[in-house]
């Protein structure tokens, strides 16, 4: 009898300890979503598309390695009755990264009212995506636009970020957040919103994938330009087989001496093994003494607690001033050239007509002055006497004149016909980027450049959404390609077409 309590007792304490199991183990979802599914959603929750209205396709591209984890782009279409929608969504290690809308036809159908204003939007786009990501940061990003004028560009300093607003007349407002530590900027932590009235055209989020690894300087800014200067002597430039050395350098040849947080890249000095973990680094650009190929400077970055060197990089351009000294002015004078040839072409319109009534007034009398007989001319009695045996011979000579006239008709509309020169002047811009594919220093991944870091080229696609968005808000046709993860376009803005990477 006791045995059967005993082994009842123990019966219940063992499933109790299973079902206690079953409560505390953690569940496994069947699936985990994908990209695809996350942009929808995110499309639905946070863009707040009504994608019930739309019939939706994607394209999904394979994932890529970067410092950061990672990377995964998928391009949605949305087609509606009375809408068409292109946008592209970039995840880094599954989180939202980059979100553009590239193509817009009709009035997008949203699952709410249209915001009264970009700031609206803005806020309304944060609220939603702090609900959807669970991160409290975004909803005090949110409350700093509550301070600002939405109408003009402002810069405003909060305790952790600096809030830049760009606002044009033609309804484009920029809002974009760095983070800010005493005063200084980290470049590559940053959250951008760009919205063109009312809409949203793009948003990138680097902010939670880069952390601050320390705050501690040690290195002030003489004592840093002081060690620039030390290191421009020791280095050398290497042009094809030659090698040319150059160590005439001073305090005249500082560029610029910027502190900022950044990572330790391009060499082997690692803080923390970990790139996306950023530290205090002074940056000091030292200009030489003259071109050599592209190249004018050079940059050096170091650690602004220890003063180490973390990185000699040089500071190339393929825009020469002492071959161009004044390039924009260039441009200008071609404008200004354009305006004189148009000015010219129509005012020959009216030379031309006055030519022509003053070769008709002319031939004219002097046709009738040949019909003269003893002495008398022949007026309107040619029109009159018809029936005149003369006529045919007063005829003869007046017909020639006027035929004659006829065919000088023909060469002075010619010139007329000729195109001229549009009154409104023309220009091009180029984008332009560093050639750094290669070069790598000590690095096996190919996504480490010694002259191109991975955080430029994400400040790049973001700079390249907000150009983008401030052509079209003026009346250019925007097309945008995507550039591989180093590799560099060389893009033209002209009336009527623009190219982004």
């Amino acid at each position: 009898m006791d045995n059967l309590k005993n082994l009842f007792l123990t019966s219940n304490i063992f499933m109790l300890i299973f079902i206690s199991f079953l409560y505390i183990a953690p569940t496994v979802q069947a699936s985990t979503l994908s990209a695809e599914q996350k942009g929808i959603s995110i499309l639905n929750s946070v863009v707040g598309v009504d994608l019930s209205k739309y019939a939706v396709s994607s394209n999904t591209y394979a994932q890529t390695q970067t410092p950061f984890g990672i990377s995964q782009s998928v391009i949605y279409n949305l087609t509606s009755i009375n809408s068409k929608l292109r946008v592209s969504c970039t995840f880094n290690n599954g989180n939202l990264q980059i979100l553009q809308v590239l193509d817009v036809i009709g009035a997008t159908n949203l699952a709410a009212s249209q915001p009264v204003s970009n700031t609206v939007a803005a806020k309304s786009f944060l609220e939603r995506y702090q609900q959807y990501t669970s991160i409290q940061k975004y909803d005090q990003l949110k409350s700093s636009l509550s301070s600002i004028n939405p109408n003009r560009n402002t810069t405003q300093v909060t305790e952790d970020s600096t809030l830049e607003v760009t606002a044009l007349s033609s309804g484009y407002t920029n809002f974009k957040w760095t983070y800010t530590v005493n005063g200084i900027l980290a470049p590559t932590k940053f959250l951008s919103l760009g919205f063109n009235n009312n809409s949203l055209s793009y948003f990138v989020d680097n902010w939670q994938s880069q952390t601050i690894g320390s705050t501690k300087i040690n290195l002030s800014e003489d004592q840093a330009k002081s060690i620039a200067i030390n290191v421009a002597k020791t280095w050398s430039l290497s042009v094809g087989l030659d090698k040319v050395n150059i160590n005439k350098f001073n305090e005249s040849n500082i560029a610029f001496a910027a502190l900022l947080f950044d990572y330790p890249s391009h060499t082997n000095v690692s803080l923390s093994g970990d790139p996306s973990v950023l530290y205090p680094v002074w940056r000091v650009g030292v200009q030489l003494d003259k071109w050599y190929g592209d190249l004018y400077g050079i940059e050096v970055d170091m650690n602004a607690d220890t003063g180490q060197i973390i990185s000699t990089r040089e500071a190339l351009s393929t825009l020469h001033p002492l071959n161009d000294t004044n390039l924009s002015s260039k441009y200008i004078d071609s404008s200004q050239t354009a305006i004189v040839q148009t000015t010219t072409s129509n005012e020959t319109i009216p030379l031309i007509w006055l030519i022509l009534l003053i070769s008709v007034g002319v031939s004219t009398p002097a046709l009738l002055l040949v019909t003269k007989k003893n002495s008398k001319m022949i007026k309107f009695n040619i029109i009159i006497s018809r029936l005149s045996k003369n006529l045919h011979k007063q005829l003869i000579p007046l017909t020639g004149g006027l035929l004659v006239c006829v065919l000088l008709m023909p060469s002075l509309l010619f010139l007329y016909t000729i195109p001229s020169v549009s009154a409104t002047p023309t220009g091009t811009a180029v984008i332009w980027g560093a050639e750094s594919i290669g070069q790598l220093s000590g690095q096996q991944e190919p996504y480490f450049y010694w002259r191109k870091t991975f955080p430029e080229i994400v400040c790049q696609q973001s700079t390249a959404n907000a150009i983008s968005g401030w052509f079209s808000n003026y009346g250019f046709l925007i097309t945008v390609g995507l550039a591989p993860l180093g590799k560099v376009l060389i893009n033209k803005v002209i009336p009527g077409h623009f190219a982004t990477i």
